[in-house]
């Protein structure tokens, strides 16, 4: 094989290499990877009570609701029709940041602490970058106007 072509044969493949690798980096591409659960929750004196997505691992942590359509319609394409909202279970209370980067929705934002008292609440402004903290162990998500 000619150099010329032996060069653009390994620039070709290093090209693919590197845009295989971003995609299974990148979180907003691997959604359709991530396995949700829903389970019925109820926190803050009834606050959150109702069928919620549950994110526990880190993979759906990161994921949440991106590219979702509603909180029934997670962006990879799950669906739960009784789903009211996303749980985010961090397991003890610690200081929890989270933004809305790929989200289309406007959502009401509670942070609850392992006792299940309310921390902190925000609304949370589609595809805004800027994080939002508060100490506590979960994270509510649930569709707001």
């Amino acid at each position: 094989m000619h150099f010329a072509a032996k060069f653009i044969v390994i620039a070709v493949l290093a090209v693919i290499l590197v845009v295989a690798v971003y995609y299974a980096w990148n979180a907003e591409n691997h959604g359709a990877s991530v396995n949700f659960s829903y389970a019925h929750i109820s926190l803050g004196d009834g606050r959150v009570n109702g069928t919620y997505w549950i994110a526990n691992t880190l993979d759906a942590q990161e994921y949440g609701y991106m590219n979702a359509s509603s909180p029934e319609v997670l962006g990879n394409g799950e669906r739960c029709s009784i789903c009211t909202g996303m749980l985010f279970e961090f397991g003890y209370n610690q200081v929890i940041c989270m933004w809305m980067k790929n989200t289309k929705m406007h959502l009401l934002i509670r942070w609850f602490y392992l006792n299940g008292s309310l921390s902190y609440e925000r609304v949370g402004i589609p595809y805004n970058t800027t994080q939002y903290c508060a100490y506590a162990a979960y994270v509510v998500e649930t569709e707001t106007s």
